[in-house]
């Protein structure tokens, strides 16, 4: 069973949703795949609160993803 199954089997099919709650099921997904799988190619979530937000870690590759900050304003790269 491929993880996209495994999803839909969790969460039911997207089909006669309403586009709104279609793109809401896409973001899941992809946040999903994205946590689980990111590191593989060097994406990783950098703020806890926000899964739709990856950034390039090329040193993950291989390793795993950087702790991530609660949100933005703990991440001292945003303050200037």
């Amino acid at each position: 069973m491929t993880q996209n199954q495994a999803w839909r089997d969790r969460h039911g099919t997207a089909a006669g949703a309403s586009p709104e709650h279609r793109n809401q099921l896409l973001r899941q997904a992809v946040a999903a795949d994205g946590s689980a799988h990111g590191a593989d190619h060097g994406l990783c979530r950098i703020h806890r609160n926000e899964s739709w937000h990856f950034e390039p870690r090329p040193e993950a590759v291989g390793h795993r993803c950087p702790d991530m900050y609660a949100d933005p304003t703990e991440d001292l790269r945003t303050r200037q």
